[in-house]
């Protein structure tokens, strides 16, 4: 039976060393999530590793090449405790993978990523928690939505900034 182990990568190479396991036919899992690197008002989203220097390999120990997964370009070794290859939980591994589809679902919204009658929720402000139907755009960082408020639709203006896809 197999299982997953921590494997210890080069900075910045962790998505070659991915590619080059995936190619020697091993399952890799490298969490990656979206960053803002932008020092402008204008957000510049990136995809980075969420533990740079490291990835998940699912390895059955007894049909493994050691060596091979050791030297692949990109990779440093796989992290140990003594002696013992540091093994991660399937459940760990899983929840990480939830996680972060739940936070690429929820990233922050522009309006070009919108399109009439999108639902949304409002994450931010005085609707905070509240969802609503994307209507149109108002500028470049306003939207009109319409929220149920005492059985009736009302249209209001917020910051596209503040939606998020709903989950709903």
């Amino acid at each position: 039976m197999g299982r997953w182990y921590l494997l210890g990568c080069k900075r910045q190479l962790e998505q070659q060393a991915a590619n080059f396991l995936e190619n020697q036919n091993h399952k890799i899992y490298l969490p990656m999530i979206s960053v803002n690197r932008s020092k402008t008002l204008t957000p510049k989203m990136k995809k980075e590793p969420l533990f740079p220097g490291y990835m998940f390999i699912w390895l059955n120990s007894d049909e493994v090449n050691w060596t091979a997964i050791r030297s692949t370009r990109g990779v440093r070794d796989f992290v140990r405790f003594g002696q013992s290859l540091a093994t991660v939980g399937i459940e760990v591994v899983e929840n990480i993978k939830q996680r972060i589809m739940v936070e690429s679902a929820s990233k922050p919204m522009t309006a070009k990523d919108l399109k009439a009658g999108d639902k949304v929720a409002i994450a931010t402000g005085s609707f905070e928690g509240v969802d609503a139907i994307f209507q149109c755009s108002r500028g470049n960082d306003r939207v009109i939505v319409l929220i149920n408020m005492i059985g009736s639709l009302h249209q209001v203006n917020v910051s596209v900034d503040s939606l998020r896809l709903s989950t709903a």
